[in-house]
């Protein structure tokens, strides 16, 4: 029989003889099975969250990459920019010493277009496209802008001289055709 505590919540009696309180074999069993189909479906995420994480780690690093190099060639003098440069960074984009260095992970190409404005015949000589390639090479291959790697990234950054009465220009590549 049921008795009132004190604050006038029922709690059951002691346990009646022949009568054990407990929770099934059944019961147990469709537990686990709740738990370990919910671990299961968790578990599966986890790689496509490893994923996600690593392609997010690296997106970072380009985008510290190309925030770099084209404020190095916006602090450089219009006229002494310079098509076809390589660089190599590391993985927590710092600009490596030498190519070879350890730590290497990440090559980096500048190549600078001249620029058609709308209405314009001619390349405007104040203004320059800078191409930011950027090939992830752990592997160090010889040329990995020549299509030896998998991964490629581009970036665009413009490049404008700060006075029209500088003279002399860059030496800057035809656009390639088609953008």
């Amino acid at each position: 029989m049921d008795a009132l505590d004190k604050y006038g919540f029922r709690f059951r009696g002691p346990s009646r003889p022949g009568i054990q309180e407990g929770f099934t074999l059944v019961e147990v069993a469709l537990a686990l099975g709740i738990i370990g189909f919910a671990f299961t479906a968790i578990m599966g995420l986890v790689p496509i969250g490893l994923c996600t994480a690593r392609n997010a780690a690296e997106t970072s690093v380009c985008s510290q990459i190309v925030q770099r190099v084209a404020g190095d060639l916006k602090q450089t003098d219009f006229n002494a920019l310079d098509s076809g440069t390589t660089e190599s960074f590391d993985d927590q984009a710092n600009m490596l010493a030498s190519s070879s260095a350890a730590g290497k992970i990440y090559d980096v190409q500048v190549q600078l277009y001249s620029v058609l404005l709308p209405g314009s015949t001619t390349a405007n000589p104040n203004l320059a496209c800078a191409k930011i390639i950027i090939a992830d090479n752990p592997g160090n291959v010889a040329n990995p802008f020549s299509g030896g790697v998998p991964f490629t990234k581009t970036y665009s950054a413009y490049i404008a001289r700060a006075s029209a009465s500088s003279s002399g220009s860059p030496t800057l590549l035809t656009p390639p055709s088609g953008g």
